[in-house]
């Protein structure tokens, strides 16, 4: 049992070093093609796909992880997942055409019905790739899920850095073209792997039981999202998309401690519940302040080298001409430190059982930051961005510190 663990984790950590590696590659190669302009209006749609992304995860992923091992007819709840994420996916396509036309009329881009379509076609087809690759996480088929991530990921990266060799020219619709092409490959092998039924009863029951799981975890997702990123998408709207693309600069530099934090999502949560049930909340606790410390070695080490080291990360990466914007590098080591912190309390909640304060503290967080994101954007430009993004994260941090000083009387 413990060997079919490590096996999962290996798999899981091997997926993700191929997502995370190819999509921080992907973006350093599209600064050098698109330019920052068109950078900043690629990373302003992106974010509008990621936010969609968050509300997937939520309605349709999250509960089949928790469904599917214990769901008696598989090959149905397959036929029923299989409705719900291309009901999901059209209703995305939709609506991101839509929300793409009117952001690219806004800020003059080029080719606006042609990128807004293939835009939406990338999103359409990103999260039903996205949905084969969890189911195959959820179904043990893993290895079938790291054929679909490289079939995506893999082949983007070597088509762009291909195409980059080349010497071709790449606008925003050509960029959207491979993104397309590439997640078609993953859906396609995903569906030719994938079995099941349809039975017009279960996808009634099986609604009714992601809509139990969703009602809470959507809003929650949402609430998450919105509290930090609507400070690098209104500046996209406030400043243009050149400020945007600035942020995203060291922005992808910073990403790579990503793989150091989805890397302990994998451990701490079964090894957090496994403290729980055996010793309580002391137990727990103790645990939790252990990691907290051995993880806050390693991201102040991470962090200094990203301030010690900014110029010379961005002369080697992006060229001398971006090396007046590394100083926002700095600002990014700082967030580090708050979304670890962040990171180990929803871990403790979701342990105990009290989400509730989880979504509590983004609801507050989310109002905080529409009070002052647009104020702080009009008069201090990007550094009002990278103010309201520090003090969001704060806010965060203070509401979660409260909430949880009344936690030893409520678990009482």
């Amino acid at each position: 049992m413990m060997g079919f663990k490590l096996r999962g984790l290996n798999y899981g950590l091997t997926d993700q070093a191929i997502t995370s590696g190819s999509n921080f590659f992907c973006a350093l190669l599209l600064v050098k093609i698109l330019g920052l302009t068109e950078f900043g209006i690629f990373s302003t749609l992106w974010i509008i796909l990621l936010f969609i992304s968050t509300i997937n995860v939520n309605t349709v992923i999250s509960p089949m992880m928790a469904i599917f091992p214990g769901h008696q007819e598989k090959q149905k709840y397959n036929g029923s997942l299989l409705i719900f994420q291309l009901s999901f996916s059209l209703t995305a396509f939709l609506l991101s055409f839509i929300v793409a036309i009117i952001y690219l009329k806004s800020v003059g881009a080029f080719s606006l019905i042609k990128t807004a379509l293939l835009f939406s076609i990338c999103v359409f087809l990103h999260h039903f790739q996205e949905y084969f690759r969890k189911h195959f996480f959820a179904t043990k088929r893993f290895s079938s899920a790291i054929i679909i991530d490289s079939l995506t990921y893999l082949i983007r990266l070597f088509l762009i850095v291909s195409l980059v060799g080349l010497k071709i020219n790449m606008d925003l619709s050509y960029v959207f073209l491979i993104y397309s092409s590439t997640s078609f490959l993953g859906v396609f092998y995903g569906i030719s792997k994938y079995k099941f039924k349809t039975e017009k009863e279960f996808i009634k029951k099986d609604f009714h039981a992601h809509l139990i799981i969703s009602k809470w975890l959507a809003p929650s997702g949402i609430l998450k999202w919105s509290s930090i990123n609507v400070f690098t998408f209104s500046s996209s709207i406030i400043l243009g998309p050149t400020s945007i693309g600035i942020i995203k600069l060291s922005q992808n530099i910073a990403s790579s401690y990503n793989l150091f934090l989805l890397g302990l999502e994998n451990i701490i949560p079964l090894e957090a519940a496994v403290a729980y049930s055996k010793g309580g909340l002391n137990s727990l606790v103790t645990y939790l302040k252990k990691t907290i410390i051995y993880g806050l070695v390693f991201t102040i080490l991470f962090a200094v080298l990203l301030v010690g080291f900014s110029n010379y990360l961005f002369e080697t990466i992006y060229g001398k001409n971006f090396i007046e914007y590394s100083y926002i590098l700095n600002w990014f080591a700082s967030f580090l430190f708050f979304m670890y912190t962040c990171s180990i309390i929803n871990i403790f909640l979701i342990t105990i059982s009290k989400t509730k304060i989880t979504f509590l503290s983004y609801l507050f967080t989310s109002i905080f930051s529409v009070i002052i994101f647009y104020p702080l954007i009009y008069y201090f430009e990007i550094r009002g961005v990278l103010i309201g993004m520090l003090a969001s994260y704060g806010f965060l941090l203070t509401v979660f510190s409260n909430q949880l000083k009344r936690l030893p009387r409520d678990i009482k």
